[in-house]
């Protein structure tokens, strides 16, 4: 068992601790950070947590093996740097970091991203923030697609065939990604996300930006 702590009780914080607290057998929190206690008290006596208002408590905490931050992005960086340096393995948020910080977007905007990767792939990211929640992720192929729906359904299709309609489990995706983190704090298996991708990612967001700013492409690397 991973004794870890939270840093950041609004409402994400609160999430990652309901998903793992008195279920998870691989990680629990035993210390939680939040600069508003008061509006954080009731919470962390319900889960059996101790409560502080800096950083620093929960690095000094003997008991506290590792570190899961869900502050403003604002704060990662530095944050990400300060538990490493107490050498204690941290779990941070998206986005990791940003190199520059700005207003909160229109939530009405919607966003159209082409992507060209280096091996000659294509690839094309679409999002709407005004309507009700709804993802699809679409892989084609020249023999055929693989389309994923929310979070259980997957539609096969192939040349000369009818497609292939598949239901999954329903998980608790917050509670694998952070028993994930466990396994690779306690070396029982690599994490799932390479750090390589998690660079990657950012580096696509920030060139992104930079694209829609600049009304034209942006290369990444080379």
């Amino acid at each position: 068992m991973l004794n870890a702590a939270i840093v950041g009780l609004g409402w994400w914080g609160k999430n990652l601790v309901n998903a793992v607290q008195d279920k998870s057998e691989r990680i629990r929190f035993i210390h939680g950070v939040s600069k508003e206690p008061e509006a954080a008290r009731e919470f962390a006596s319900t889960h059996d947590f101790r409560l502080s208002t800096e950083l620093r408590a929960v690095l000094d905490d003997p008991r506290v093996e590792a570190v899961v931050l869900a502050t403003p992005h604002s704060l990662h960086a530095d944050q990400i740097v300060q538990v490493a340096d107490a050498g204690k393995p941290v779990f941070c948020e998206k986005p990791l970091a940003l190199v520059t910080t700005r207003p909160a977007p229109d939530p009405l905007d919607t966003v159209s991203v082409l992507f060209k990767f280096e091996n000659g792939l294509s690839g094309f990211l679409g999002a709407v923030r005004a309507t009700p929640v709804y993802w699809r992720g679409h892989v084609f192929g020249s023999e055929g697609s693989a389309e994923a729906l929310g979070e259980t359904g997957l539609v096969l299709r192939t040349k000369g065939a009818k497609a292939e309609h598949r239901t999954f489990d329903q998980i608790d995706s917050l509670r694998a990604e952070l028993e994930a983190f466990a396994d690779a704090v306690a070396g029982r298996a690599p994490y799932p996300i390479t750090a390589q991708e998690m660079i990657d990612t950012i580096a696509a967001f920030e060139a992104t930006i930079r694209s829609i700013e600049n009304c034209g492409p942006v290369r990444i690397g080379g």
